[in-house]
């Protein structure tokens, strides 16, 4: 997850330049946590760490489950 993150933060700062302004550093911050959250629920998934009953204790459990295409047949 750490070089998913400096890859994207290495393309980043290429193409728009360094992190010249307050606004720009938040920007990039967020879409990092974004990315970040995004890769780690991908690969909690595929690695099955939670359970189905963990994952609709989480909010938006259902929705996860949904986009990550896990189904009770999976388990």
């Amino acid at each position: 997850m750490v070089s998913i993150l400096m890859i994207f933060f290495t393309g980043a700062t290429l193409i728009f330049g360094g992190l010249e302004t307050r606004t720009r550093a938040f920007v990039f911050s967020l879409l990092g946590v974004l990315l970040g959250a995004s890769v780690f629920t991908k690969t909690a998934i595929m690695l099955h760490l939670f359970t189905i009953r963990e994952w609709l204790l989480l909010p938006w459990g259902v929705k996860i489950l949904r986009i990550g295409g896990k189904s009770n047949e999976d388990r």
